[in-house]
């Protein structure tokens, strides 16, 4: 496969409008698998080109499709899988070169038994009873295939349209049934509670945070919610933007800050960064101004240079607090988004940013060797 193919699904309307819960189940599959896939993935992609979620990692591409159900009901599961088997037939992966097929659901038992794919990633080379029924589902969708195309062209399906059916049926039986991968996060459905359904997501980033990165804090769970708010909204705002644009694509780098950024929220004494204080009432303007910006971009390098710099200040001085009120200017060009304030809040905010690294620095280091 090495172009997408163009054709809406024969069996169902293609213009089924999507629900609100069926997004978020898709931004949440995008961050559950790239956290799955972190160590290996370089880019990922909400609302791609060619499927609901893409990965770009180091030597090929996955492209995942999500479905979701509200209610954990298994009525429609073949359905659902028909209509992913179809879709990801679909993309231009290439096998010679190691792309992928994902399935991702909130279904217990995505295709025949419990359990086999809950929040975790299988190839169907490793689950018999499973790979035997997803054979089956395969030869229903080529039979139905085969029925259309012996019958076109006819009232509803042109000679063209009969063209693109034969090659999607040649592109089905192409699959590699072996390397098709299934995933399930289980539970993901509508409850009292609305925080309910994050539940698995949240038990993947404290999963990578302790384990991966040995992120230990008193402030664990809320590190994880403010995490997941984040992600939240990034991934959301990626599902929003045009598949042509240059920012389409999220780097792993930008999304790893991300949780520099949370660790690093904790409270900094600003009084102790300016010699004669700060009036209550700017700290107050500041801190509403600081607030309502995000400062999640990229700054790996940057956190680099600082610590160089802070260690070659500290093999003649001991206070921390010195260095940032002494050498804060230094850092003018990296927080340009500053630019326009006032001296003062300029000073204000850049120390604040400054001393919330510096005082996470041990955990941000983690993040660092472990990316």
């Amino acid at each position: 496969m090495c172009q997408r193919l163009d054709i809406d699904n024969p069996f169902y309307d293609g213009n089924a409008s999507a629900s609100a819960f069926g997004w978020q189940f898709q931004v949440d599959a995008a961050i559950f698998l790239f956290l799955c896939y972190i160590d290996d993935v370089d880019e990922i992609v909400v609302e791609g080109k060619y499927q609901d979620i893409e990965l770009k990692c180091k030597n090929r591409k996955i492209y995942a499709q999500a479905k979701s159900i509200q209610n954990g009901s298994l009525n429609n599961r073949s359905d659902k899988l028909e209509d992913a088997i179809i879709s990801l037939a679909k993309t231009p992966a290439d096998s010679s070169r190691g792309d992928e097929l994902l399935y991702i659901s909130n279904y217990e038992a995505p295709i025949k038994r419990a359990d086999i794919f809950k929040n975790k990633i299988v190839k169907l080379k490793n689950v018999a009873d499973e790979k035997k029924e997803f054979k089956v589902q395969i030869k229903r969708i080529i039979t139905k295939l085969e029925n259309i195309i012996s019958n076109a062209p006819s009232p509803k399906v042109s000679a063209s349209k009969k063209d693109k059916y034969q090659k999607l049926l040649d592109r089905i039986k192409s699959i590699d049934i072996d390397n098709f991968m299934i995933s399930s996060i289980y539970p993901y459905i509508n409850t009292e509670s609305p925080f309910d359904k994050f539940i698995e997501i949240e038990n993947k980033i404290n999963e990578i945070l302790t384990v991966k990165f040995n992120i230990q804090s008193t402030y664990l769970n809320k590190f994880v919610r403010d995490l997941l708010t984040e992600w939240h909204q990034t991934f959301l705002v990626n599902a929003t933007i045009p598949d042509n644009k240059k920012n389409k694509k999220m780097g792993k780098e930008e999304l790893l800050w991300q949780i520099v950024a949370v660790l690093s929220d904790v409270n900094i004494d600003m009084d102790n960064l300016f010699e004669n204080g700060i009036d209550p009432d700017l700290i107050d303007e500041y801190e509403m101004y600081y607030s309502q910006r995000s400062y999640y971009h990229e700054r790996f390098s940057f956190f680099n240079k600082l610590m160089d710099d802070l260690k070659e200040y500290l093999k003649t001085n001991k206070d921390k607090n010195e260095f940032i009120k002494t050498h804060w200017q230094n850092y003018l060009a990296e927080y340009a988004e500053f630019s326009d304030c006032s001296e003062l809040a300029k000073e204000y905010l850049i120390k604040k940013c400054i001393a919330r690294l510096i005082n996470n620095k041990n955990n941000i280091r983690k993040i660092v060797e472990g990316s």
